[in-house]
């Protein structure tokens, strides 16, 4: 019986060894659990190229990213210091660390092997030598001449460039408020910004340290002292509006506020802002004062649907005005931002409005606040609220009484004007509207604003108003 087991195991241990070496060697991994993966063979790698130099000092060597293959592969490298590349050391950066100075390296690019590719051949090599150490076998810097001065003003001073020795060094230089130079604080630039007015301040040059010299001597100083506080005044050029206070004793590199705003009539009289003479680059008061400046005010025209100086909407506009008794020339009809709030009639039978009146037969633009006048005349004394509603309440409004012709009635055309641009205005598509124009006897011109008709309607009948004011 124990020979049979014997015999039973051996052929299980001979299976099962024969099956684990087929499996290895045809891509098929057996698992810590028994398990067997299939994995199946993959192919080669593709070629990369070789990497090319980005910089390096003595210590350490940074080159360019290679460019990636298209099947999906990444990039790897390694560096040697002999021109065969290594089994070990792939890495995913560019940057070798840690090298020694004065030595020569192989740097070399693959493709990194993934799940579906091993990896690929080594490319050629980059050969790069690491820099000296530092204070190794350096020569003493040139001695170079003094800087000269460029310019001042209370906060910066400008020098000329110091020529060049002839050793192949540039040249830095570094300030100071005594008369040595610093350890610190060496610039290749020619400005020094940011300092202190009336300070004496120590200018130097030097030589500056490279691979193969040490930083030269400083130079004899350029002493220089900057200017006092200059002060500026900004003028304001209102461009035919109120005039507008010049703001003198400003500092420099300090900012100011903006100035109240002026006032202009005609056409373009809303103010845009403060701009250059060109009236193209609008000023930001934040910015610091460096100077005398005039700034100039920009003026454009009112917009229809715009807030007008009223607290209503533009609803008309005329560059070259029309002429409305009382107030002379005006460029502008504005309308109140609501109706009025209940709907009114143009006049009760029985008022001495309801008949025929002299001088509200105008219909023109314009002429609006003549007909509201008339209207509110021809009433007795101190009856208008009943015997003109209409009128009288376009004449009240915004204050409760009445503002001598401020807020009226349109005429015909006005009203036209208002239907046009009703939905700038956001005036809904519905009911009749009353103008401060007469037809004949007990009646008066009022327009449907769904579909823009107008005719005469009764006096008595009730219609919806709507204020405008002209300017």
């Amino acid at each position: 019986m124990m020979k049979k087991i014997i015999e039973f195991n051996l052929v299980f241990f001979l299976t099962v060894f024969a099956l684990m070496f087929f499996a290895c060697d045809n891509g098929v991994t057996p698992g810590g659990d028994g398990t067997i993966t299939v994995t199946g063979g993959k192919p080669a790698g593709a070629a990369v190229d070789a990497p090319t130099l980005s910089s390096n000092t003595h210590n350490s060597i940074t080159i360019n990213a290679v460019v990636a293959p298209a099947n999906g592969q990444t990039v790897e490298y390694a560096k040697n210091t002999t021109g065969s590349a290594p089994a070990e050391g792939w890495q995913d950066g560019l940057v070798f660390g840690s090298l020694t100075p004065s030595t020569g390296y192989y740097i070399f690019a693959r493709s990194k092997e993934n799940a579906s590719f091993y990896a690929g051949p080594a490319s050629a090599a980059l050969t790069v030598t690491t820099d000296a150490a530092p204070g190794v076998g350096k020569s003493a810097g040139a001695a170079v001449a003094a800087p000269t001065l460029a310019s001042k003003t209370h906060n910066s001073i400008t020098i000329k460039a110091v020529p060049l020795p002839g050793n192949g060094q540039t040249v830095e230089y570094a300030k100071n408020t005594t008369g040595s130079a610093p350890a610190e604080g060496w610039q290749d630039g020619l400005v020094f910004g940011s300092l202190t007015p009336l300070t004496g301040y120590y200018i130097f040059a030097r030589s500056k340290e490279n691979a193969s010299f040490y930083a030269g001597p400083a130079s004899a100083a350029l002493t220089v002292s900057t200017n006092a506080v200059p002060y500026y005044t900004v003028t304001f050029n209102s461009n035919g509006g109120s005039a507008v206070s010049s703001k003198t004793g400003i500092p420099s590199d300090t900012t100011i506020s903006a100035p109240a705003v002026p006032a202009k009539a005609g056409y373009a009289c809303v103010f845009a802002g403060w701009y250059d003479a060109g009236l193209v680059n609008k000023f930001n008061f934040t910015t610091p004062i460096t100077g005398n400046l005039t700034l100039y005010a920009k003026w454009e025209p009112y917009a229809i649907g715009a807030t007008g100086p009223g607290g209503g909407k533009i609803f008309y506009r005329n560059e070259a005005g029309f002429t409305v008794e009382g107030l002379g020339t005006c460029r502008y009809l504005e309308a109140a931002p609501a109706n009025i709030t209940v709907t009114l009639v143009w006049a009760p039978v029985g008022s001495p409005v309801y008949s025929n009146i002299t001088g509200a037969a105008g219909t023109a633009i314009g002429t609006g606040r003549k007909n509201a006048a008339a209207i509110l005349a021809a009433a007795t004394p101190g009856e208008a609220a009943t015997q003109a509603p209409a009128a009288y309440a376009c004449s009240i409004y915004g204050t409760g009484t009445p503002t001598e012709g401020k807020w009226f009635l349109p005429s015909k055309d006005e009203l036209n004007e208002l239907y046009k641009n009703k939905r700038d205005l956001g005036i809904p598509d519905s009911g009749f509207y009353w103008s401060s124009s007469q037809g004949y006897s007990g009646t008066a011109w009022l327009q449907n604003f769904v579909d823009g008709v107008q005719n005469y309607g009764g006096k008595v009948g009730a219609g919806n108003v709507r204020a405008i004011r002209a300017f």
